[in-house]
């Protein structure tokens, strides 16, 4: 069963390589052509399957309970 306390890492892991993906110079939304845009989106794809994958382990830990 996913406990608490590495449900909320797995969140907070998610949400940095969110956050690195928005708001590192040069990211995507700013400036399309920059190399820098690849970094950040490869940044945001990694955050939002961290998150994806989270929230599939907490509903497969209820189900098992």
């Amino acid at each position: 069963m996913l406990s608490n306390k590495n449900y909320i890492k797995n969140l907070v892991i998610a949400g940095v390589f969110i956050a690195l993906g928005i708001f590192l110079p040069g990211s995507s939304i700013t400036d399309q052509a920059a190399f820098t845009a690849n970094i950040t989106g490869i940044s945001m794809g990694i955050g939002i399957g961290w998150l994806i994958k989270t929230v599939f382990e907490k509903k497969l830990a209820k189900q098992e309970a």
